[in-house]
């Protein structure tokens, strides 16, 4: 097991996100409202296509609650910090006392945005200190959740349409050129209601996911004495692998959706406890140089830096490999092997993935239209404090070509060992329908 707490050690965990998910979720929300005294909550969306059926669903399992819903449909990733601001005078002058954010990525942050700014907007109401509320402060500005004196503490709720991208979890506002970071900004809730979900663009479904797994792996290799966070990291990283298994993908679609859902609810709440990984952080560098998701390059990253970190932690391997694999691989593989094995399972997955999935992608850092020339450069930049070694995982990801074919990635057929013995089939990636998202879902 990750993260075992050796005898004599203190341990603190905290995680303030209550998860609500599965059968009539939407349901529960007016009992948790309540207990946050909130029976007037701002509903918050986008105006896309889909998004208004979801909504109609939403209003529809809160009619009986006998609260009013504000609703604001029109956020966008265009909406500026004004428009935001603006919105949070909307929401004190109806009278508004929560938030549901009803979508994933930039919606969020806006939705956090807005928190901040109706919690200013509140204070100084309460203050009585300035009667032009919307006047009151740069629009322009983010407010310092250090000086607002727990008035951030709006009820915020988050309903996921999709596994999202890894931060909303959190306690980061990252928009408009702004960044700010405080515990107070994450979520209350997290509600995963099957109801609400709806795939949409498939790549960035498989950008998303590929966040979850990436963050999964990093925070059990990184998550030391604290169980609690690879519990959670675990979890997320076992139910995406469990969905791309035959098994699996018998399930139905809205099934998988909705777990790897919960799998990015799951690891979100993880990585908020760590910070961010070397493949997490080159990754978020990457996508900015090459135009690809985040998600795609952090995982192109993943391999080699798994391959770093179980160097020389023969007992983090192991566990490991149980992680990626199953008892009887596990139990087929010598204690020497279990590295390998490990990196040869990442990038024969990536393989397979890359094979099957209908959209192009890339076998190495070599086909991004990065310059070779440039990987000291964004190794500098994505990790300062120890540019050596990503510069080092980066050299080792521009090609992922696996020196063990595992055939039963792709095909289902038995695996051949790095020794030439026989194990249990492996991972099995769908093969992606080419009029809508893949089969995965």
């Amino acid at each position: 097991m990750f993260g075992q707490v050796p005898p004599g050690h203190l341990l603190r965990f905290y995680n303030p996100i209550k998860i609500i998910s599965g059968a009539k979720a939407l349901e529960h929300l007016p009992v948790e409202m309540g207990c946050r005294d909130a029976v007037r909550p701002m509903v918050v969306t986008q105006r896309e296509s889909g998004f208004r059926g979801r909504l109609r669903r939403l209003v529809n399992a809160l009619r009986d609650s006998g609260m009013t819903l504000v609703v604001y449909d029109r956020l966008s990733p265009e909406t500026t910090l004004d428009n935001i601001r603006a919105l949070a005078g909307h929401f004190c002058d109806a009278g508004c006392d929560a938030l549901l954010a009803l979508g994933r990525g930039s919606l969020l942050h806006q939705a956090k945005a807005l928190r901040l700014f109706a919690g200013q907007m509140a204070a100084r109401q309460n203050q009585e200190a300035d009667s032009n509320r919307t006047a009151a402060a740069d629009s322009r500005q983010l407010p310092d959740p250090e000086t607002m004196e727990g008035n951030t503490q709006l009820p915020l709720f988050w309903l996921p349409t999709a596994p999202g991208a890894g931060d909303e979890l959190s306690g980061l506002i990252d928009y408009a050129d702004q960044s700010v970071r405080h515990v107070s900004l994450r979520p209350q809730v997290a509600c995963v209601d099957e109801r609400l979900l709806n795939p949409g663009n498939r790549d960035r479904l498989l950008d998303n996911v590929l966040i979850t797994f990436v963050n999964g792996i990093e925070v059990c290799l990184n998550c030391g004495d604290n169980p609690f966070a690879a519990t959670y990291a675990e979890a997320a990283v076992k139910a995406i692998i469990g969905t791309l298994t035959p098994e699996g993908l018998e399930a139905p679609a809205s099934r998988r959706l909705l777990v790897l859902t919960n799998a990015a609810v799951w690891a979100d709440c993880a990585r908020d406890m760590h910070p961010p990984g070397f493949a997490h952080r080159l990754g978020k560098t990457l996508s900015t140089h090459v135009g690809l998701g985040a998600g795609i390059c952090m995982a192109l990253c993943l391999p080699a830096t798994v391959d770093l970190r179980l160097a020389g932690e023969p007992r983090l391997a192991a566990e490991m490999l149980h992680l990626l694999g199953d008892a009887e691989l596990y139990s087929l593989t010598t204690l020497d092997l279990r590295r390998p094995r490990c990196v040869n399972l990442l990038r024969e997955g990536w393989q397979a993935l890359q094979e099957n999935w209908p959209s192009p992608i890339p076998a190495g850092l070599q086909n991004t239209g990065l310059d070779h020339d440039t990987l000291a450069a964004v190794a500098q930049s994505a990790v300062p404090e120890d540019s050596r070694r990503a510069q080092e995982i980066l050299e080792q990801s521009w090609s992922l070509v696996a020196p063990h074919r595992l055939q039963a990635l792709s095909t289902g057929e038995a695996n051949p060992t790095a020794d030439g013995d026989s194990t249990a089939p492996r991972l099995n990636v769908a093969r992606g329908a080419q009029d809508g998202p893949a089969e995965l879902l």
